[in-house]
């Protein structure tokens, strides 16, 4: 954890998500060159603060006996009272200019009432961690999208300019399309739900691509 003059920084940081987070904003307000990581995942905040932290170049150690998760059980009790409220606090983090209406919201909450949502959601995160497998007759899939092959069709990539997800600049990847490529930033302080907060230029996006 030392910078190149030698010292040593700790903090505690306690909003993990976006380029606006803390992470970001200490980072790049000092030296700090490694992050050691601990704490509860309590839904994906420690995994999204190791992601984003890899994401802007930090040396990243996460301290095994440090760092804890909630038994299935648990899990699967809390998000079957909270799913509601996890989902809509995702929805205000990840696109924080978004001011959707409860109607808005409501609409898409209602796909949560499904006995199998609760399960596919913690199955999900915990896969991601490589807590638990995936479908094994995709795993030769899986191990080819490992290795980032080059995407050899064309294709259009965009970004909100006030996406609050873990994410990186759109630099870091625009070698990997070898085909006719673009990438458009979308301002108005658009967050990450791009085809709700910006459906024209969602759709006109998926139109011009067709046209390469």
């Amino acid at each position: 954890m030392e910078s190149p003059e030698g010292r040593c920084r700790r903090k505690q940081l306690c909003s993990p998500y976006g380029a606006g987070s803390e992470c970001g904003a200490e980072g790049e307000a000092s030296s700090v060159l490694c992050v050691v990581v601990i704490g509860l995942i309590a839904h994906t905040c420690v995994e999204a603060t190791v992601r984003y932290a890899v994401a802007l170049g930090y040396e990243v150690t996460m301290v095994r006996d440090a760092t804890a998760d909630y038994s299935d059980n648990e899990m699967h009790a809390a998000l079957d009272v909270n799913i509601p409220s996890y989902a809509k606090l995702i929805w205000q983090i990840a696109s924080p200019q978004w001011k959707f209406d409860d109607a808005t919201f409501d609409r898409s909450a209602a796909s949560f009432d499904n006995p199998d949502h609760v399960a596919i959601v913690i199955h999900n995160y915990r896969w991601r961690l490589a807590l638990a497998h995936g479908e094994p007759r995709y795993d030769d899939l899986e191990k080819r999208l490992a290795e980032a092959p080059v995407i050899t069709v064309s294709a259009i990539t965009l970004e909100g300019d006030a996406n609050g997800a873990p994410h990186v600049d759109s630099s870091a990847y625009a070698k990997k399309f070898s085909g006719k490529y673009a990438h458009r930033t979308l301002t108005g302080g658009i967050g990450h739900n791009l085809p709700q907060e910006a459906p024209q230029a969602f759709a006109q996006a998926v139109i011009d691509v067709d046209a390469y």
